[in-house]
């Protein structure tokens, strides 16, 4: 398990110190319910990549 408290301390994003147990604990939910969904996707899955192209704009 990683300890986000540290990661977030690290990243120096100012987040207040007080704050920093409820972001733990609501990353530390995100990865255990992400982590299995992502080791379940077969090796040869391709990450989706979308590209977004603005329209051209008329003279």
């Amino acid at each position: 398990m990683k300890n986000w408290k540290l990661i977030a301390q690290g990243l120096d994003g100012a987040i207040p110190e007080a704050d920093l147990p409820k972001l733990a604990q609501t990353l530390e939910a995100m990865d255990a319910a992400f982590r299995p969904l992502a080791e379940a996707i077969p090796d040869e899955i391709e990450p989706a990549v979308i590209f977004h192209i603005q329209p051209e704009e008329q003279a």
